[in-house]
């Protein structure tokens, strides 16, 4: 990261302006706020300064998605966006305009990437609904500019130093918000909906909550079996219990369900590295955490989770339209789709959308998301569209499984362990995709981008370890 670091003559003149504004500020009746523009100079130049504190901010900020803004009139530039924005400058300024450092971008993923945002922008031009497909293009190019930002400032040695740690303690201060939230009836931590009370944290929605939730948990996983101190060690089991209790508060069925499927990873992975103490230790812990969840467990909990295989439940009836508008997409537009993020206007237009509003003309009733990221892709860019997202997602997973077993190779366990637990991660939430609809979420681009850097630090270690690898191996990733 050193070269990232110093002021550029175009941060310089930035700067000059905002102490001219404070100068101007001073001098006129809004003399109050003269402060402000210092405030953000400060926060500016110590991004400037230290880039991966913007990024970090980014990544800890994600769960949060409700106080993200910078003010309700500009929900459109939240503060992820404005650091986003400032460090693309930082980036631009010093290895394009000032040339004074490297940065190592690539990936074997941008062909594709590429491939999809081209894709995506025919798609979209040939689209009857050009505004939604056209704003979902801006979210695509936000979601590559994060992907970009994450390759350049994120180094090998941050997947398993500050990075784990960032998304482990942000993940859960929201779920424990949540859980609080939702025993007190803190208004924006939880949720009425019907009948039930459904913690969300600062998410706003108790399926996203849930799935950002279930991301985390793998991470703790692997740091409870390789924390470098015994407190983390201790910590991370309660840690654990904590992301589960506010998954159960959710009462999100997806999330129910797609849990038992992540535990099946992390037993299938980690069972066989476990000795006996540890084992031992674990299963009294959630057996104890069973006891307490059976003793606390809302009533309606469990009947709500069974709703799930009951076709006359609403809920599952909406669900079915969405394929069945989704059908009758592709096999008007089978290659290209209506456009990314169309499916809501073609929904609306349909008789399910009439049916489902009851003579309401509610936009937020008509246009629904089709609440499957793949149906979503397939209906917006065609069965080319979402051939070349899951070759993108599939690549990026063998990233992972390839940089692990290297990794295991050199006797380098505690790594390779972090590595799968992104892996794992990563696998979680594109199963969660099944039940949410948010492609451009970033914790699918922060695992895209990972999955690489994942290579760099196999790479790296093969180095250390006085082994040639020739490049080409590398950049393929063994995928």
């Amino acid at each position: 990261m050193s070269a990232l670091r110093g002021i550029t003559v175009v941060e310089g003149g930035i700067f000059s302006v905002i102490l001219a504004a404070t100068l101007w500020l001073l001098a006129g009746q809004y003399y109050i706020y003269a402060a402000a523009p210092i405030l953000v100079a400060i926060f500016l130049f110590l991004l400037s300064r230290y880039p991966v504190l913007g990024y970090a901010l980014i990544v800890f900020m994600v769960p949060f998605d409700s106080i993200r803004g910078a003010s309700e009139e500009m929900k459109f530039l939240s503060i992820s966006k404005f650091v986003g924005i400032w460090l693309l400058l930082v980036i631009f300024t010093r290895f394009v305009v000032v040339r004074s450092g490297k940065i190592d971008v690539k990936s074997n993923l941008w062909p594709n990437l590429g491939a999809f945002f081209v894709i995506s922008l025919i798609s979209a031009l040939m689209s009857d609904f050009k505004m939604t497909a056209m704003d979902n293009i801006r979210q695509l190019i936000t979601a590559f500019s994060f992907y970009f930002i994450t390759l350049a400032i994120v180094t090998p040695n941050a997947l398993s130093s500050w990075l784990p740690r960032v998304l482990i303690a942000s993940i859960t201060l929201n779920s424990l918000l949540s859980v609080i939230g939702f025993v007190f009836k803190i208004p924006f931590l939880y949720m009425d909906v019907k009948t039930m009370a459904r913690a969300t944290g600062f998410t706003n929605d108790p399926n996203f909550f849930s799935s950002m939730v279930l991301f985390g948990l793998p991470l703790i996983a692997a740091w409870w079996l390789h924390a470098p101190t015994k407190k983390e060690r201790f910590l991370m089991p309660v840690l654990f219990l904590v992301n589960i209790f506010a998954v159960v508060l959710s009462y999100s069925r997806a999330a129910f369900l797609v849990f038992f499927v992540m535990m099946v990873f992390l037993i299938v992975q980690y069972s066989k590295k476990l000795n006996a103490r540890v084992v031992g230790f674990a299963v009294m812990t959630f057996i104890l955490a069973g006891l307490i969840f059976i003793a606390v467990l809302p009533d309606k909990y469990l009947e709500h989770q069974k709703t799930v295989v009951r076709t006359e439940d609403p809920s599952i009836g909406r669900r079915a339209s969405y394929l069945y508008v989704a059908w009758d997409i592709l096999q008007k537009d089978p290659l290209l789709g209506v456009g990314p993020g169309a499916f809501r206007d073609v929904f609306a237009e349909s008789e399910y959308a009439l049916q489902f509003a009851q003579g309401r003309q509610d936009e937020k009733v008509l246009r629904r998301f089709a609440h499957n990221s793949y149906v979503e892709i397939v209906a917006g860019t065609g069965v080319l569209g979402l051939a070349i997202f899951l070759a993108i997602v599939f690549k990026s997973s063998s990233n992972f499984g390839a940089a692990a077993r290297r990794l295991n190779k050199l006797n380098l366990e505690n790594l390779a362990s972090i590595v799968t637990a992104y892996r794992i991660s990563q696998a979680t939430i594109m199963i969660y995709f099944f039940f949410v609809s948010n492609v451009y979420h970033k914790y699918l681009w922060i695992p895209l981008a990972l999955s690489e850097i994942a290579l760099r630090l196999a790479r790296a270690q093969e180095t250390a370890a006085g082994l040639n690898v020739p490049e080409e191996k590398n950049r393929t990733g063994g995928g």
